[in-house]
């Protein structure tokens, strides 16, 4: 994806973010290009004092398969004052091939 407007705004306790652009696919065995639009909205409640929060992201894509929808609820939890450890879900709320509930989780570091 190359995004074509980024936006991040913090409202006391929350965060917001929104990223929004164009998604060119290239099939070079069919030599064609398809073309799309994404946009990824999220809100973040940080709880105060802590580096911890709860929020959610909404992914919207639009291609040639049609419109797909992702909601993704998450947390981040600190477990230290530099490392840090996040849970991610995927719920789709569109049905197309290959879109399946789905769990991520990450460590994160700041030195």
């Amino acid at each position: 994806m190359n995004p074509v407007f980024i936006g991040a705004k913090n409202f006391k306790n929350f965060n917001t973010l929104i990223y929004t652009g164009h998604i060119f696919e290239h099939h070079y065995k069919e030599q064609k290009v398809d073309v799309g639009a994404t946009i990824n909205a999220s809100m973040m409640y940080v709880l105060p004092n802590s580096k911890n929060f709860i929020g959610l992201e909404n992914n919207m894509d639009i291609d040639h398969d049609g419109f797909h929808y992702t909601l993704r609820p998450q947390i981040r939890l600190a477990i230290q004052h530099n490392l840090m450890m996040g849970l991610v879900t995927g719920v789709p709320i569109t049905k197309h091939t290959g879109t399946n509930l789905d769990v991520m989780t990450r460590i994160i570091w700041e030195p």
